[in-house]
């Protein structure tokens, strides 16, 4: 399966891999027996305290059922709990953050992909997509990729830092406000500089630190490879 090369908003090209069909449905396995469980708990509770069985479906079934998915999706990073068990998630095409908007999208075909169709139209769509998107993927502008083993190699670089900063006091706490994921692309684009110094990469390096800069409204210093230097290491230092 051929990698999907996904240019984010400060210009660095980031590599994943198309989240299998096996895994996709792994992961929606997982989603069903665990919302399953959770509403038949709360099921035999209410019944118990003689709630009305309409109510019970009205206010807790159909909400729990119908709205499980895009809620882990939109608050969740693109993950619901049966995708980030099985490392995939949800990202876009353009390499920005999905909106509400695309998670809408793609979350009101899943009754055509399916529910309606038992899986057919979503295994046939991601078979013969060239980037494995079910037709609301499609629609929306995202896919589903394997986010495991990428996050693990750039978080455990990270982690690398901890021991040295057993004693450091960071100089922008305002960095904890961004989310890993921001700084995982803050890590490669130091990554990518390092290894390739030319004039493309420095843009990208100082065009991440200005967006950061006026994100969290801080003051970084001239020399920009330093600032995001520190910005990894205040932020490993404050969220270990």
């Amino acid at each position: 399966m051929a990698d999907i090369e996904i240019t984010t908003d400060q210009n660095v090209t980031i590599s994943y891999v198309p989240a299998s069909v096996i895994k996709r449905f792994a992961a929606l396995a997982l989603d069903v027996i665990i919302y399953a469980l959770v509403v038949g708990i709360l099921f035999i509770v209410l019944a118990a305290l003689d709630v009305n069985p309409k109510w019970i479906f009205l206010c807790v079934v159909f909400p729990i059922v119908f709205f499980y998915s895009l809620a882990f999706e939109v608050f969740n990073n693109g993950q619901s709990i049966g995708k980030r068990a099985m490392q995939i998630r949800v990202v876009r095409l353009d390499g920005r953050k999905p909106t509400l908007i695309d998670y809408v999208m793609r979350w009101s075909f899943r009754v055509l992909d399916i529910y309606a169709s038992l899986g057919g139209m979503a295994v046939l769509f991601i078979s013969v997509s060239p980037r494995s998107q079910r037709l609301g993927d499609v629609l929306a502008n995202t896919v589903v990729v394997e986010s495991g083993k990428q996050e693990r190699m750039n978080i455990y670089n990270l982690q690398n830092l901890e021991k040295e900063l057993a004693s450091y006091t960071p100089q922008f706490p305002q960095i904890i406000r961004l989310s890993e994921q921001d700084m995982l692309v803050v890590h490669e684009v130091l990554t990518r500089f390092r290894k390739f110094p030319n004039y493309a990469h420095r843009m990208a390096l100082e065009l991440t630190a200005k967006k950061i800069e006026h994100e969290l409204n801080i003051r970084g210093p001239e020399n920009k490879q330093l600032f995001l230097q520190i910005l990894i290491k205040d932020y490993v230092r404050l969220s270990r």
